[in-house]
């Protein structure tokens, strides 16, 4: 039985969200970035970092 493509989408969509989100993290913790939660901007880059990475 063939999968169908929407199903197969979202199971790459996921994967895909999942290791960006991961390895961002990685990066986060490994630059120590962490204050740049406090203002607004840094966070908006760590947010771009975060999924620049997957």
């Amino acid at each position: 039985m063939k999968t169908p493509l929407n199903a197969m989408f979202c199971g790459v969509f996921r994967v895909n969200l999942l290791t960006s989100t991961g390895s961002g993290a990685i990066a986060v913790q490994y630059f120590l970035l962490q204050e740049w939660v406090d203002p607004v901007t840094g966070l908006v880059a760590l947010g771009g970092l975060i999924f620049r990475c997957g």
